[in-house]
C-alpha cells in the first residue's frame, strides 16, 4: 500500500508491506516538518515483539528502548508504540510474534 500528497512544506510519502514476522513501513518527511506515527500490532494471535528503525532497534518488548536519530519513542505498550519523527526517510521493520 503506498500514498503521498503534496504539502506546502513538500512531498509527504509512505508505503507498508507484510512480512511473515509482521510489517515494514517507509515514511518520508519534506524538510522543516515532523509527524507522529503510530506503529501496532493489533491482529488476532500476534503481539509486537520489535520495532527497528533500519538496522537500529528502536523498542523491545523486554523493556528496552533506544535511540534514533529522529524518531523520537513518545510511547510504548504491548500492542504498538508512537514513534515523533523528524523530516528526512525512515525505514521501519515491526516484528511480531505469536501470542
Amino acid at each position: 500500500m503506498e500514498c503521498e500528497i503534496a504539502t506546502v512544506r513538500g512531498r509527504v510519502a509512505s508505503s507498508w508491506r507484510r512480512n511473515a514476522g509482521g510489517f515494514d513501513l517507509d515514511i518520508e518527511l519534506p524538510a522543516n516538518a515532523t509527524a507522529c506515527a503510530r506503529l501496532v500490532a493489533e491482529y488476532p494471535g500476534h503481539r509486537l515483539s520489535e520495532v527497528r528503525e533500519g538496522e537500529t532497534t528502536l523498542w523491545r518488548r523486554e523493556g528496552r528502548n533506544y535511540s534514533v536519530a529522529g524518531a523520537h519513542l513518545l510511547e510504548a505498550s504491548p500492542n504498538g508504540v508512537r514513534v515523533q519523527l523528524d523530516s528526512g526517510s525512515y525505514r521501519f521493520r515491526v516484528v511480531t510474534t505469536p501470542a
